[in-house]
């Protein structure tokens, strides 16, 4: 990405003055024509509120790997799934599950995997008729979001589940192995937010509460931008937490709204990881980035 006379990131920030920074970043991607390519557009093709919800979960689940491998994908179950989704999902069995994700593979996640979280869903719509109320469940134990991705995860596939399926596999994440749960705190980014952009389904859950959808791409950009230290691996569950953290000092109540405008800064190509003669002093994370300062 090459800066431009009228590119809101060219500016002349040092590395302790990033508001103004994040702000401009925040203004120029966090916009309807960056959804366009991301995964944020399955649900929002949808205006019943549970079709959003039972879509959004689905896309958040296979947005890993390359985003046009997963939009193929997603793009395919919608076709199969019609105009009601939620309504469709609520009244498949096994054999409905498993015809509706034939032939649906993504890297290591195979047709009995999707059918499989297309099963825990159904079981879920019909029990509760929605997500909601299972991670409700989790977060009133102590109004930790994290709680409420568990219960929501057990929820979908609880451990005495009665299936001939093989299980969701990767698509459902595992709140116990230190992941950054990107997915799942991407989903509920996507559920409680509400600024036009994001959906804004679950009002009762504050966005001061959410943890940013940390993933490697955000991960560089946070630790270049002096949000995470600089010799870190990861990203993991409590590299999340510090960068949310730290983008209190930004906006205390909603610290997550920068995520969208990182992640695609992030995945917007160009950056080698390090000073690089050629490509840095075009970059638009120039003037901030601790990485370019330190080849300068």
């Amino acid at each position: 990405m090459s800066r431009t006379d009228t590119d809101p990131t060219d500016t002349d920030l040092t590395d302790t003055d990033l508001g103004p920074f994040l702000e401009a970043v925040y203004q120029r991607f966090h916009n309807a024509d960056s959804v366009a390519d991301d995964p944020l557009s399955v649900p929002t093709a949808y205006s019943d509120a549970l079709d959003r919800e039972v879509m959004g979960f689905i896309a958040a689940a296979f947005a890993f790997g390359r985003v046009q491998a997963f939009m193929a994908k997603l793009a395919c179950l919608r076709d199969r799934l019609g105009q009601s989704p939620a309504s469709r999902i609520a009244g498949l069995d096994e054999k409905g599950c498993m015809a509706v994700g034939s032939g649906i593979r993504h890297r290591f996640v195979g047709e009995g995997e999707t059918a499989s979280l297309l099963h825990g869903i159904a079981c879920l719509l019909r029990r509760d008729g929605g997500l909601k109320p299972s991670f409700d469940r989790g977060l009133c134990t102590n109004g930790n979001i994290v709680d409420g991705l568990e219960s929501l995860l057990f929820g979908i596939w609880p451990a005495d589940i009665e299936t001939s399926l093989p299980g969701p596999g990767f698509l459902l994440a595992s709140v116990r192995a230190g992941s950054p749960l990107k997915r799942l705190n991407m989903f509920l980014r996507w559920m409680v937010r509400d600024d036009g952009i994001d959906l804004g389904l679950w009002t009762n859950v504050p966005t001061g509460s959410l943890i940013i959808p940390l993933d490697t791409h955000v991960f560089r950009i946070a630790r270049f931008l002096g949000l995470l230290p600089t010799r870190r691996s990861g990203p993991r569950l409590k590299d999340a937490i510090q960068l949310t953290d730290a983008l209190r000092r930004y906006d205390r109540e909603d610290p997550v709204r920068f995520d969208f405008a990182l992640s695609h800064l992030g995945i917007s190509g160009g950056c080698r990881g390090r000073f690089h003669e050629t490509t840095c002093p075009n970059c638009p994370l120039s003037p901030v980035c601790r990485e370019s300062q330190v080849g300068h």
